[in-house]
This record gives C-alpha cells, sequence and structure tokens, in this order.
C-alpha cells in the first residue's frame, strides 16, 4: 500500500494519471487529489496512508490495471480491501489518542488515564470480536475481524497494561483527575 503512494508520487506519468483519473471521479470533488505516503516517523501515518487508499479504492484499482505501468502487484483481492477496512477501522482506535498527545500546550496529565481506559475498552472489542472463521457462534453484532488483527490487539493490550501499571505508581494520575472539575471522584465511581 504505501509503496504504490510512493511509486505514484515519485513519477511523473503515474502522478498525471492518477490525477487525471482522480479529476474524473465526480464523487471525489473537494476532497484530496492523492495518496498519502507512510512516513515512519510521523504518528497515525499508517491510518492516514490506509484511509487515502480505500478513499481513492476506484482509481487505484483502474491504474493498478493498466499493464503498461508495471504495478500489477499493488492490485489488491477483495479480502485485502476489507482488510484495509478493518485495519482502518482498527488503527482509528488510536488516532483520537495520539492527535492529543501530539498536540502542544495541552494539559494531559488528566486525560492519560481516560485514554488509556478508552484504548484498553476499544482493544478489548476488537481482541473479543470473532473471527473470520467462526461461524454463527456470535451474535452478528459482533464484528468478524481477521485472526490476526485480534492477535495483534491482544498484543497492543499488553503494552497498554504495562504502561497502566506505571501509572499506578504515581499518585499524580489520580490527583490530576479528583481535581478536573468535570471529573472529580465521579470518573473512578463510574469505571
Amino acid at each position: 500500500v504505501s509503496e504504490l503512494a510512493c511509486r505514484i508520487h515519485d513519477s511523473d506519468v503515474l502522478h498525471r494519471a492518477f490525477d487525471d483519473m482522480v479529476q474524473k471521479n465526480n464523487t471525489l470533488q473537494g476532497f484530496k487529489h492523492m495518496l498519502d505516503r507512510c512516513v515512519a516517523t510521523h504518528w497515525n501515518s499508517d491510518f492516514t496512508c490506509l484511509s487515502s487508499h480505500l478513499l481513492f479504492q476506484r482509481e487505484i484499482q483502474q491504474i493498478t490495471a493498466i499493464t503498461e505501468y508495471k504495478l500489477k502487484a499493488y492490485c489488491l483481492s477483495d479480502r485485502q480491501w476489507d482488510m484495509v477496512e478493518n485495519l482502518v477501522d482498527v488503527l482509528n482506535i488510536f488516532k483520537e489518542a495520539t492527535d492529543l498527545f501530539s498536540q502542544d500546550k495541552v494539559p494531559l496529565i488528566m486525560e492519560t488515564l481516560p485514554i488509556f481506559h478508552d484504548l484498553k475498552l476499544s482493544l478489548e472489542c476488537v481482541r473479543d470480536s470473532r473471527s473470520e472463521e467462526d461461524e454463527g457462534e456470535l451474535s452478528d453484532e459482533v464484528p468478524k475481524l481477521p485472526t490476526v488483527m485480534r492477535v495483534a490487539a491482544h498484543a497492543s493490550l499488553l503494552v497498554l497494561e504495562k504502561y497502566m501499571t506505571l501509572t499506578r505508581e504515581s499518585e499524580i494520575y489520580y490527583i490530576a483527575i479528583v481535581m478536573c472539575p468535570d471529573r472529580k471522584l465521579e470518573w473512578f465511581k463510574v469505571r
């Protein structure tokens, strides 16, 4: 996914062809016009890259089908597109937290425990979702996710638990919530 974005960005021919395809798509009026690249040093870069892939799915399918561009290796199957969509949903769990923690001049200490709590609940939902192989064991309201995403969510929970344990060693996180006018002790009672 990220390599296709780089190939299109780095080639004038591919860049123009992709831009022409985007211009012809009336449903994209006012939206972005190019795939986002994955940048290892940027928070939420994978999320942004995959989201733009979903936005430009039609154009990606068109450009990878043109044999002279030699992009067939980047053509995704229907199952892979479903996985991209699921992965964007799962990565979105982290987007709010990383956006908040990346801001300047934001009082974060009182936000730490609530965000950790929300992350934990969301990751537990992913981990506990049914796998694509499950047949009728859970209700249709429980989403089906690939096993690899469920395992990754469990691994994320283990890392998150490590950091939650570290917050228990410092009273400041708890004091900050108690002193917060819109949370106070009520936040702990509810959770």
